[in-house]
This record gives structure tokens, sequence and C-alpha cells, in this order.
């Protein structure tokens, strides 16, 4: 049996992580449960030491390197692989319509280690597409 719990970051409306805990048919758990994702001031009961969003934009409008047609988005993330939480920000540079009524178009992407500031990626030249 498999019990799945969700974790929920409500201090920047992250989309909520999980992790599985298994137990065998004696109700014995089998193996260890991952929390690598909950981050340490959430673990040692301590205020945020994420940056905050305000500060994320702010290095993100520098990265850009194109002046947008929209508003900058930001999001929190969280990378499994990587083990880290990310600022992603996105700044569209053009937008356009395909015949199936779904928008495409150039964008710039950036990602911002949120513990640290330290820039991780920046695609300066990067397509959004629907994916059919």
């Amino acid at each position: 049996m498999r019990v799945r719990y969700l974790f929920c970051l409500d201090t920047f409306d992250i989309s909520c992580l999980f992790t599985w805990v298994q137990f065998d048919s004696n109700l014995n758990k089998n193996d260890s449960v991952d929390i690598s994702f909950i981050p340490n001031y959430v673990l040692e009961s301590k205020p945020c030491n994420f940056i905050n969003d305000k500060d994320a934009l702010q290095m993100a409008k520098a990265t850009f390197t194109k002046q947008g047609i929209k508003p900058i988005s930001l999001g929190l993330s969280y990378d499994r692989n990587k083990n880290i939480y990310y600022w992603r920000a996105d700044n569209v540079l053009t937008e356009n319509t395909d015949s199936f009524g779904s928008k495409y178009g150039q964008v710039q992407y950036v990602d911002i280690n949120a513990l640290t500031g330290k820039i991780i990626d920046f695609f300066p030249d990067a397509i959004y597409a629907p994916v059919r």
C-alpha cells in the first residue's frame, strides 16, 4: 500500500509537491520517506529564507536583454533533479496565433536560485508553443 503526502508552500503560491510512504502487507514501512524537497527553514520552524518575489523580479529585469510585450511573469518552482527551489521569470517578446487558436512566439526565460539569488539558467532566444 502507498500513502501519498502533499506538501504545499503557501508563502509563494507554489504547486504542491508530494512524497510516498510505502507499506508491505503487514503495514510495515518498506523504505525511507523522501523529504529532500522540504526547505530547511520549514523543517527548522524558521522564517522563510528564500529571496522574495520582488527581488527575483528585479534580478530578472536586469537579466533580460530585450523589451517584452507583456508584463514579466514570475513563479516559484522546484527542480527534483537539482534539489533546489528556483524562481522562473519569462519575458514574452512576440505573440502569434496558430490556425488552432493557440498562442506561440519568442520568449526569454531566466531561472534564479531561490536561496542564493544566483542565475541558474538564462534562455535569451526561446520559443513557446503548444505541444501537439
